[in-house]
């Protein structure tokens, strides 16, 4: 809830699971990106432009993965103890036809066993036909097996999107587009979290402003992406100012128009 108190600074409540954690998590100390490059309304302004109803008629695809570290691995070897991480992930798409309700399509499980220091193990299959992957770090953090499974349910996601673009869908996946390898294809990136402030301060406090339904001019985000904010949906009366922001991306070889 907000404060209400006469003088008393705001408080606001996150609309999402506090699992998640906040979706505003720029540090307001960090500096600002240095790669971000407004290319549509001109190199200093920030303009809000109104989205157009869809015509029903274009297949959408949503694609999502989720990851789940099941058990933490130690190995003992002659260079001491070597980490890893027993786990699986999970990825799937969502997929919206004209005249058909939503459907779930493309759902995967991967279950992995990932050692750091370049070790690899395989682990027996057990009752009920549970088997893992075997797989890799070079990396010896404690940290670095787990970081390898969001990198390969990543991976996952991209592959699956890069399918789906193929037969004709329009495809949102969850997250930047780092790992759709194609450029050419009818592909959005969708962030939900921010971590970084990629716009000059006074750009970056007015994309609080965007009405539901509303994106901002474009920006270029180095050589191969453009880049948007989009206000999905109206905040409730204890939303934060950033409640119902998503970043949009676009391969940048779609062309501005």
């Amino acid at each position: 809830m907000n404060s209400s108190a006469a003088g008393a600074p705001a408080i606001y409540m996150e609309d999402w699971a506090a699992a998640y954690g906040p979706a505003m998590l720029v540090d307001p100390e960090a500096e600002v990106g240095d790669d971000a490059e407004l290319v549509e309304d001109g190199p200093d302004h920030l303009a809000f432009h109104d989205g157009t109803p869809d015509d029903g008629r274009r297949p959408f695809a949503f694609v999502d993965g989720v990851r789940r570290g099941e058990g933490a691995l130690y190995l003992d070897g002659p260079d001491g103890t070597l980490f890893g991480v027993a786990g699986a992930h999970g990825v799937g798409a969502a997929v919206l036809e004209p005249g058909r309700p939503f459907r779930f399509e493309r759902c995967e499980v991967t279950r992995m066993v990932i050692l750091g220091g370049g070790s690899r193990v395989q682990l027996p299959e057990v009752a009920g036909g549970y088997r893992w992957v075997a797989a890799s770090t070079p990396l010896t953090t404690p940290k670095a097996p787990l970081d390898e499974l969001q990198v390969r349910m990543r991976s996952h996601e991209g592959r699956l999107a890069e399918e789906l673009c193929s037969a004709g869908y329009l495809t949102l996946v969850d997250g930047p587009l780092f790992y759709v390898r194609s450029r050419d294809l009818p592909v959005v990136g969708v962030t939900k979290t921010h971590h970084r402030r990629l716009l000059p301060p006074a750009h970056h406090e007015r994309v609080r402003l965007l009405g539901p339904g509303q994106r901002t001019s474009l920006f270029r985000l180095g050589e191969e992406r453009f880049s948007a904010y989009v206000r999905l949906a109206p905040g409730t009366r204890t939303s934060g100012p950033w409640a119902g922001i998503v970043r949009i991306e676009l391969p940048a070889s779609t062309g501005l128009p």
